[in-house]
């Protein structure tokens, strides 16, 4: 995705429905409002190789994700042109869907023996795993594409 100069990606208070990974210019997020107080918070910058929307990771690897989605606590807005490679909460939930991954285990991982806390965790780590060779095949694409004129 690209996003001009001072564009809302993200607003705060509404549903986290993508992962953002910065690939090039930068963006700030911010709060309009602290605690309840109306004073906007400090803005941070994200630059590239940096990302915004965690939650999303967490909330797609619980079994079965629940039907909302998280909400974002801060506003995410372009502060140059922003060059971004977006996941939506629908994809990243159907990638760590434990059926998915069921061809990475080796016949020695039992899943029935795993407890609650190491499921959560090995579909976080498939989620990363599945995040970056995503990121890596668009990027392999994309320097393949011939230059636009």
């Amino acid at each position: 995705m690209i996003y001009a100069k001072d564009s809302f990606i993200i607003r705060e208070g509404e549903p986290l429905e993508m992962l953002l990974l910065i690939t090039q210019g930068t963006v700030r997020t911010y709060t309009t409002s602290s605690g309840g107080k109306n004073h906007p918070s400090k803005p941070k910058c994200i630059e590239k190789g940096d990302f915004y929307g965690e939650e999303l990771i967490t909330w797609a690897s619980k079994f079965p994700p629940s039907t909302e989605l998280p909400i974002s606590d801060k506003n995410v807005r372009s502060k140059t042109r922003v060059e971004a490679f977006t996941l939506t909460a629908e994809d990243l939930k159907n990638h760590v869907n434990p059926k998915y991954f069921r061809w990475q285990f080796t016949k020695g991982i039992n899943l029935e023996n795993l407890t609650d806390s190491q499921r959560l965790q090995l579909k976080q780590l498939f989620a990363v795993i599945t995040i970056q060779t995503a990121f890596r095949r668009a990027r392999k694409r994309r320097s393949i594409e011939p230059p636009q004129g």
